[in-house]
């Protein structure tokens, strides 16, 4: 079974992505991507602020 190869900018993507669904708390989500709530929010911010291309921050 071969590695999935993925980058920063995809991850934090899908982080946003699943927390614009809903369904989460942001504690659930953070620990689903393994990151810190403080992280969590943001990457949040960043993405509010100056949209996709703040994830690339």
């Amino acid at each position: 079974m071969a590695w999935k190869e993925t980058n920063v900018f995809e991850e934090r993507m899908k982080f946003v992505v699943a927390w614009k669904r809903g369904g989460w708390s942001l504690t659930d989500l953070c620990h689903e991507f393994n990151i810190s709530r403080v992280t969590g929010y943001k990457y949040l911010e960043q993405y509010e602020l100056y949209g996709l291309d703040g994830l690339k921050r």
